[in-house]
């Protein structure tokens, strides 16, 4: 007869623990990137004006590739409007762009960092919160 093992209350909250983590480290990750664009990456490339909050676009989907979600490699500067008509309505277009604006080498990098399979937990988190200040 095998024995039932007992949730203790030390590995719930560490359970609990690591969503919040994530959220705090999606914050730091997106308002960095901010910080780091400061303005649309992808101003002028279709002809449009900027419009609207810039936000941190990720390459390689987020909720997909959870092994890169916090990769500032993987994340672009883009205003509201070039996020969405441009990078989500023209794929072939954007990814033809986001190409260009890495390079060879930083996009081969990011290619084959998508490709690792990575779990996050608690210490790889709170290892990357650290980075942020």
């Amino acid at each position: 007869m095998k024995k039932s093992l007992k949730r203790t209350k030390l590995r719930k909250e560490s359970k609990e623990e690591i969503p919040k983590l994530k959220k705090e480290l999606k914050r730091l990750s997106h308002e960095f990137v901010r910080k780091r664009d400061k303005r649309c990456q992808a101003k002028g490339i279709d002809g449009r004006k900027c419009w609207g909050y810039l936000s941190a676009s990720h390459i390689y989907p987020e909720g997909t590739y959870k092994n890169i979600q916090f990769e500032l490699l993987n994340m672009i500067g883009l205003c509201h409007w070039h996020h969405i008509y441009f990078w989500h309505k023209n794929p072939i277009e954007a990814g033809e762009w986001v190409k260009k604006y890495l390079g060879d080498e930083k996009y081969e990098a990011l290619k084959q960092m998508s490709k690792n399979y990575f779990q996050w937990d608690k210490e790889s988190l709170m290892e990357e919160i650290k980075k942020y200040g």
